[in-house]
């Protein structure tokens, strides 16, 4: 079954959603990170798809194709309660959750604002706010929003040579273009890069470590264990995963040999998120 698009209107704004797999089958909501769209659960969405589930994914409010909103209207608390009003307007009460970066911590705080809602909670190689030399690189990547490049596989192939990336998946360039719009001059991408300073400027302030106090769910965390630039160093270092393992001693863990963009396409978390929710 091919993936489906469509539009939700919340009172927050207009949202795009893709569903993989039909929607009489078990729920699993992905949620990506601070600048991504929603066609980086690709991998995750077919590996689901196959094994019985649907994979619900968007845009977040100021990416790709959903509305961009007014100042004041983003920060992790604004993300979940949209996709809580998803859910609501889909029908659907308990499901399975897939964060990657910031999106691990929306679902911390979905888990937060709704006990209950959550079944299993998966967290792509973020529990709390990254360390200052994973910050640094998040400001380069935002930094090619807003500006306007003359050809798109010219763009394509730069932000590939940038190395973030690692391993590189054909799925790249489909993200890449998705998020691209044509303007006069050459491309331009949709993404708002206010709304992005804005969510930015949200995960400076806060630490997010006192979301670990009442997760109640099984969680299964997939750790990068490279660095995403030589200096930049883990996105979930070794003394914070040592914290958060102590807070929540429960947790499942997959280390992977791969930077933070790497996480989510590898097979071997497609493999670990389908076994881990397919248990009862």
């Amino acid at each position: 079954m091919a993936s489906k698009d469509f539009d939700i209107r919340l009172s927050s704004g207009n949202v795009r959603v893709r569903r993989w797999g039909s929607e009489d089958r078990p729920p699993v909501f992905g949620v990506s990170g601070l600048t991504a769209n929603l066609v980086c659960f690709e991998p995750l969405g077919a590996a689901l798809e196959e094994a019985g589930f649907q994979l619900l994914a968007h845009d977040m409010r100021g990416r790709g194709v959903s509305d961009n909103t007014a100042p004041g209207s983003y920060g992790w608390p604004s993300h979940a309660r949209d996709i809580l009003a998803i859910a609501d307007e889909l029908g659907i009460e308990q499901f399975d959750y897939i964060g990657w970066s910031t999106g691990s911590l929306i679902g911390l705080h979905i888990n937060r604002m709704a006990p209950g809602r959550l079944r299993r909670l998966v967290l792509l190689d973020q529990v709390a706010a990254a360390p200052p030399g994973v910050q640094e690189v998040a400001g380069a990547v935002i930094d090619r929003l807003g500006e306007t490049v003359p050809s798109l596989p010219g763009y394509i192939e730069a932000v590939r040579n940038m190395g973030l990336i690692r391993p590189w998946a054909d799925m790249w360039a489909t993200y890449l273009a998705y998020e691209m719009e044509e303007v006069p001059g050459g491309y331009r991408s949709r993404t708002s890069k206010e709304a992005i300073l804005e969510d930015f400027e949200w995960d400076l302030h806060h630490d997010g470590r006192d979301l670990w106090t009442d997760v109640r769910c099984p969680i299964l965390l997939v750790r990068g264990m490279q660095s995403l630039t030589p200096t930049s160093g883990l996105v979930v270092p070794e003394d914070m995963f040592q914290d958060f393992m102590k807070a929540l001693p429960d947790t499942e863990v997959l280390e992977l040999d791969h930077a933070h963009y790497g996480v989510g396409t590898s097979p071997k978390t497609g493999a670990a998120v389908v076994e881990f929710f397919s248990r009862p």
